[in-house]
């Protein structure tokens, strides 16, 4: 039974994704035509009292033939300033979704609006390094808006 299917806002092959929250927005320019399912994580997904999740997920699929096969997830937190706190969310929501993601294909994304702390050698920010194998899959913004194309 999937975790996710119930909180799927939409899942089509759109142009443009954008998720926003509190004035922080994450917008994806789709140039590949796949196909992207928004998943809306935070207080959808099953969560215990007190645990904390990533605001939303993307799932990204690409073509194959004639279908689409999931390719990538993106996580993203949409913070106002405590960024730490959005890196222990994300981290929790890729191992409670670890069997719904493409785990060999992880993206982290943590729009806030305040600045970037010091966070590498922080213990929280290392687990989630390590999870998702690569610095370069941490994008951390803090000007209230991040902007991408796949």
């Amino acid at each position: 039974m999937s975790l996710i299917a119930n909180c799927i806002r939409s899942e089509d092959v759109r142009q443009q994704v954008v998720v926003e929250e509190n004035g922080k927005k994450y917008h994806l320019e789709n140039e590949k035509g796949a196909k992207i399912a928004v998943v809306i994580v935070d207080k959808c997904v099953a969560q215990k009292e007190g645990e904390k999740r990533c605001d939303f997920l993307l799932q990204i699929n690409r073509k194959v033939k004639n279908d689409f096969v999931l390719d990538k997830s993106i996580f993203i937190e949409l913070k106002g300033g405590k960024i730490l706190n959005g890196v222990k969310q994300i981290y929790e929501s890729i191992l409670f979704l670890k069997h719904e993601v493409a785990m060999n294909n992880l993206e982290c994304k943590i729009v806030g609006s305040s600045g970037v702390p010091k966070i590498q050698s922080e213990p929280s920010y290392l687990k989630l390094l390590k999870l998702v194998d690569s610095k370069d899959r941490i994008t951390i913004k803090t000007n209230n808006f991040l902007k991408e194309k796949i």
